[in-house]
Protein backbone atom coordinates (compact mmCIF):
# COMPACT_ATOMS: atom_id res chain seq x y z
CA UNK A 1 0.00 0.00 0.00
CA UNK A 2 1.45 3.40 -1.00
CA UNK A 3 1.33 6.57 1.09
CA UNK A 4 -1.52 7.89 -1.08
CA UNK A 5 -3.60 4.82 -0.20
CA UNK A 6 -3.04 5.50 3.49
CA UNK A 7 -4.16 9.12 3.14
CA UNK A 8 -7.28 7.95 1.25
CA UNK A 9 -8.15 5.44 4.00
CA UNK A 10 -7.55 8.02 6.71
CA UNK A 11 -9.68 10.54 4.80
CA UNK A 12 -12.53 8.03 4.49
CA UNK A 13 -12.46 7.41 8.26
CA UNK A 14 -12.43 11.10 9.16
CA UNK A 15 -15.52 13.09 9.93
CA UNK A 16 -16.07 16.43 8.25
CA UNK A 17 -18.51 19.08 9.42
CA UNK A 18 -19.40 21.92 7.10
CA UNK A 19 -20.44 25.06 8.99
CA UNK A 20 -22.70 27.37 7.00
CA UNK A 21 -23.62 30.74 8.53
CA UNK A 22 -26.84 31.95 6.90
CA UNK A 23 -28.95 35.09 6.83
CA UNK A 24 -32.13 34.94 4.73
CA UNK A 25 -30.68 32.40 2.28
CA UNK A 26 -33.50 29.86 2.15
CA UNK A 27 -33.56 29.58 -1.66
CA UNK A 28 -29.98 28.21 -1.66
CA UNK A 29 -30.32 25.62 1.11
CA UNK A 30 -31.65 22.61 -0.84
CA UNK A 31 -29.09 22.96 -3.64
CA UNK A 32 -26.23 23.48 -1.19
CA UNK A 33 -27.15 20.39 0.84
CA UNK A 34 -27.69 18.32 -2.31
CA UNK A 35 -24.26 19.25 -3.66
CA UNK A 36 -22.54 18.70 -0.30
CA UNK A 37 -24.23 15.31 0.00
CA UNK A 38 -22.93 14.33 -3.43
CA UNK A 39 -19.41 15.58 -2.74
CA UNK A 40 -18.75 14.41 0.81
CA UNK A 41 -17.96 10.95 2.17
CA UNK A 42 -20.17 9.21 4.71
CA UNK A 43 -19.70 10.61 8.18
CA UNK A 44 -19.93 14.20 6.98
CA UNK A 45 -22.51 16.62 8.31
CA UNK A 46 -23.71 20.18 7.81
CA UNK A 47 -24.27 22.71 10.60
CA UNK A 48 -26.31 25.75 9.64
CA UNK A 49 -25.95 28.67 12.03
CA UNK A 50 -28.84 30.83 11.03
CA UNK A 51 -29.56 34.45 11.92
CA UNK A 52 -32.44 34.83 9.45
CA UNK A 53 -35.53 36.94 9.83
CA UNK A 54 -37.38 35.09 7.06
CA UNK A 55 -38.40 31.44 6.57
CA UNK A 56 -34.83 30.11 6.17
CA UNK A 57 -34.94 28.10 9.44
CA UNK A 58 -38.06 26.27 8.22
CA UNK A 59 -36.47 25.65 4.83
CA UNK A 60 -33.39 24.19 6.55
CA UNK A 61 -35.59 21.95 8.72
CA UNK A 62 -37.56 20.77 5.67
CA UNK A 63 -34.36 19.99 3.72
CA UNK A 64 -32.84 18.24 6.74
CA UNK A 65 -35.76 15.80 6.85
CA UNK A 66 -34.73 14.23 3.53
CA UNK A 67 -31.06 15.21 3.26
CA UNK A 68 -28.44 12.64 2.19
CA UNK A 69 -26.32 13.61 5.22
CA UNK A 70 -27.04 14.85 8.75
CA UNK A 71 -28.08 18.51 8.83
CA UNK A 72 -28.18 20.45 12.08
CA UNK A 73 -29.79 23.85 12.56
CA UNK A 74 -28.77 26.38 15.15
CA UNK A 75 -31.14 29.33 14.84
CA UNK A 76 -29.98 32.37 16.75
CA UNK A 77 -32.73 34.78 17.72
CA UNK A 78 -30.02 37.26 18.65
CA UNK A 79 -27.15 37.34 16.16
CA UNK A 80 -24.45 37.84 18.79
CA UNK A 81 -21.17 38.68 17.08
CA UNK A 82 -22.66 38.74 13.58
CA UNK A 83 -21.00 36.54 10.97
CA UNK A 84 -17.91 35.85 13.07
CA UNK A 85 -20.10 34.92 16.05
CA UNK A 86 -22.03 32.50 13.83
CA UNK A 87 -18.78 30.91 12.65
CA UNK A 88 -17.54 30.50 16.23
CA UNK A 89 -20.85 28.95 17.29
CA UNK A 90 -20.67 26.56 14.33
CA UNK A 91 -17.09 25.60 15.18
CA UNK A 92 -18.15 24.82 18.75
CA UNK A 93 -21.03 22.67 17.51
CA UNK A 94 -18.74 20.79 15.10
CA UNK A 95 -16.24 20.21 17.91
CA UNK A 96 -19.02 18.89 20.14
CA UNK A 97 -19.98 16.49 17.33
CA UNK A 98 -16.38 15.25 17.28
CA UNK A 99 -15.59 16.38 13.74
CA UNK A 100 -11.99 15.81 12.67
CA UNK A 101 -12.18 18.61 10.09
CA UNK A 102 -14.41 21.65 9.90
CA UNK A 103 -15.03 23.61 6.72
CA UNK A 104 -16.70 27.02 6.87
CA UNK A 105 -18.46 28.17 3.73
CA UNK A 106 -21.04 30.73 2.67
CA UNK A 107 -24.61 29.68 2.08
CA UNK A 108 -24.95 31.68 -1.14
CA UNK A 109 -23.30 29.01 -3.35
CA UNK A 110 -20.33 31.25 -4.18
CA UNK A 111 -18.12 28.62 -2.55
CA UNK A 112 -18.36 25.44 -4.65
CA UNK A 113 -19.33 22.55 -2.34
CA UNK A 114 -17.43 20.18 -4.63
CA UNK A 115 -14.14 21.70 -3.40
CA UNK A 116 -14.64 20.60 0.22
CA UNK A 117 -13.09 17.11 -0.18
CA UNK A 118 -10.04 18.64 -1.88
CA UNK A 119 -9.56 21.10 0.98
CA UNK A 120 -9.66 18.28 3.51
CA UNK A 121 -7.33 16.11 1.43
CA UNK A 122 -4.86 18.99 1.15
CA UNK A 123 -4.97 19.55 4.90
CA UNK A 124 -4.37 15.86 5.63
CA UNK A 125 -1.58 15.55 3.06
CA UNK A 126 0.21 18.66 4.34
CA UNK A 127 -0.43 18.00 8.04
CA UNK A 128 -2.00 21.46 8.15
CA UNK A 129 -4.10 22.97 10.88
CA UNK A 130 -5.82 25.39 8.49
CA UNK A 131 -6.46 25.27 4.75
CA UNK A 132 -7.79 28.36 2.98
CA UNK A 133 -9.37 28.30 -0.45
CA UNK A 134 -8.88 31.41 -2.53
CA UNK A 135 -10.47 32.76 -5.65
CA UNK A 136 -7.20 34.56 -6.38
CA UNK A 137 -4.77 31.66 -6.82
CA UNK A 138 -4.24 28.76 -9.19
CA UNK A 139 -7.56 27.61 -10.56
CA UNK A 140 -9.50 30.05 -8.35
CA UNK A 141 -12.28 32.08 -9.92
CA UNK A 142 -13.65 35.44 -8.81
CA UNK A 143 -16.61 35.03 -11.16
CA UNK A 144 -18.98 34.41 -8.23
CA UNK A 145 -18.49 37.95 -7.01
CA UNK A 146 -21.49 39.94 -8.15
CA UNK A 147 -20.21 42.78 -10.29
CA UNK A 148 -17.17 45.07 -10.38
CA UNK A 149 -17.97 46.82 -7.09
CA UNK A 150 -18.00 43.53 -5.16
CA UNK A 151 -14.72 42.50 -6.83
CA UNK A 152 -13.15 45.85 -5.91
CA UNK A 153 -14.35 45.54 -2.31
CA UNK A 154 -12.90 42.01 -2.13
CA UNK A 155 -9.51 43.11 -3.47
CA UNK A 156 -9.43 46.23 -1.25
CA UNK A 157 -10.39 44.25 1.86
CA UNK A 158 -7.59 41.78 1.15
CA UNK A 159 -5.08 44.58 0.67
CA UNK A 160 -6.19 46.25 3.91
CA UNK A 161 -5.90 42.97 5.86
CA UNK A 162 -2.41 42.34 4.45
CA UNK A 163 -1.34 45.90 5.32
CA UNK A 164 -2.45 45.35 8.92
CA UNK A 165 -0.68 41.97 9.22
CA UNK A 166 2.12 42.13 6.66
CA UNK A 167 4.21 39.29 8.10
CA UNK A 168 1.47 36.83 8.96
CA UNK A 169 -0.49 37.37 5.74
CA UNK A 170 2.39 37.88 3.31
CA UNK A 171 1.65 34.57 1.54
CA UNK A 172 -2.13 34.70 1.84
CA UNK A 173 -3.88 35.77 -1.34
CA UNK A 174 -7.43 35.97 0.03
CA UNK A 175 -7.43 36.77 3.77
Amino acid sequence: MGDGDQVDQEHDAMTVAVVVPTFNEGPNVAELVRRLGAALPSGASVVFVDDSTDDTPQVIADVAATAPLPVRLIHREVAAGGLSGAVVEGLRAAEAEGADWVVVMDGDLQHPPELVPGLVERGVADGADVVVASRYTGAGDAGGLDGPVRKLVSKASGALARSMFPVRLRNVSDP
